[in-house]
């Protein structure tokens, strides 16, 4: 497993830093939250997937540093640089770089109030992670999608997001996923969030994943997010996220 080391030092390192954030606080979808024009964000994401196939499973752990970047006031860039350990229940464990992803997200049209708004995003991911070893897809891909997001009274929000996956050597994919924001208070927020994919083979099923969580700024920089959820169809049997970003 990847050492807990790894959080405790990314979060102390966003502790000893000290501009508002507005950081993306979905998972399934890209919600209008955009730093400014020239504002970094720098974070990492910990990911966890239970797999089971068949009579195979695997545990995968990955720990992925990312930056956002504001290009423009409406245009965000975003760089993950994962690191993959992929522990089977049968056979040896495997580990190393991911798939290194690139995203651009656009602030296509927001309301005066900020709701609702569309924002088409991108994502190229690059086939860096070995694929013999589980660790990367073994091929480029491209998703476009679009997410609108509305809100429901003053403490509840919605995104809907439709994105197509191109995959060369698989079949394409199409992802529908709803997320919903209850804001309990400026610092808190509990989220509910599902996933329907199209796999496109009929042996391995579409996904249908759900997920729940907080997000928590400690400050006007520091931000946490805790995500945890399952998969009612395909080879995902529970998942989990940890995340901490800061914006200075």
């Amino acid at each position: 497993m990847i050492s807990l080391k790894w959080m405790t030092t990314l979060l102390a390192l966003g502790m000893t830093l000290s501009v508002t954030a507005e950081t993306q606080r979905t998972v399934f979808t890209v919600e209008n939250q955009f730093p400014r024009w020239e504002q970094i964000e720098v974070g990492a994401v910990y990911n966890f997937r239970e797999r089971a196939t068949g009579f195979t499973s695997a545990d995968i752990y990955e720990i992925s540093p990312y930056i956002r970047y504001g290009f423009r006031e409406h245009i965000a860039l975003q760089l993950n640089v994962p690191y993959v350990e992929v522990d089977p229940t049968f056979g040896p464990s495997n580990s190393g770089i991911g798939d290194v992803s690139l995203t651009i997200q656009l602030r296509a049209y927001e309301d005066i109030f900020g709701y609702p708004y569309f924002i088409p995003h991108l994502t190229v991911t690059f086939p860096t992670g070995d694929e013999d070893k589980g660790l990367g897809a073994g091929d480029a891909t491209v998703k476009a999608g679009i997410s609108y997001g509305d809100k429901i009274y003053n403490h509840l929000s919605y995104v809907i997001d439709g994105s197509y996956r191109i995959r060369p050597d698989n079949d394409n994919q199409f992802i529908f996923s709803l997320s919903v924001l209850w804001h309990v208070s400026p610092q808190l927020d509990f989220i509910f969030e599902a996933r329907y994919q199209d796999e496109g083979d009929f042996d391995e099923g579409d996904v249908l994943l759900f997920l729940g969580g907080m997000i928590y700024d400690w400050t006007e920089n520091l931000q946490m997010g805790v995500h945890a959820g399952t998969g009612s169809s395909g080879d995902t049997d529970a998942i989990a996220q940890i995340r901490f970003s800061y914006t200075f």
